[in-house]
């Protein structure tokens, strides 16, 4: 079921998510990130698999919800980078110290410095 769901689905999706809609594109994709996801797969389940049927019935369930966890952080970082610029940068231009406090404003948004408190704070142990 692996290379049905993550060359029909997984892969696609996210590539259309982060905003690439070209079809070559998306193609491009799936093949470039099939093979890895798949390796990766073998990999974490095979093991997991042999772990998992060689525990008890009772924590079964959990040590496969612990695996599935680690699984999707992988299939996450994978998806991420589906239709990923190489130069991708997100780029916020400087702001000038313009009265104390009051940085300036960003996209309708005041900008201010934080103040620093630390000096107000004392350390005590009872």
């Amino acid at each position: 079921w692996c290379p049905l769901v993550f060359s029909s689905f997984e892969i696609p999706v996210s590539t259309i998510l982060n905003g690439e809609t070209s079809p070559s594109k998306i193609q491009n994709e799936v093949n470039s990130k099939l093979g890895g996801l798949l390796v990766s797969n073998a990999k974490v389940w095979t093991l997991a698999n042999v772990i998992i049927y060689n525990a008890s019935v009772e924590w079964r369930p959990v040590i496969a919800n612990v695996v599935d966890v680690l699984w999707q952080s992988i299939v996450s970082d994978v998806a991420a980078d589906c239709g990923k610029v190489v130069d991708d940068v997100c780029e916020v231009g400087e702001l000038d110290d313009v009265d104390g406090d009051r940085i300036g404003s960003l996209g309708g948004l005041e900008v201010t410095k934080e103040k620093d408190y630390s000096f107000f704070a004392e350390k005590s142990r009872i």
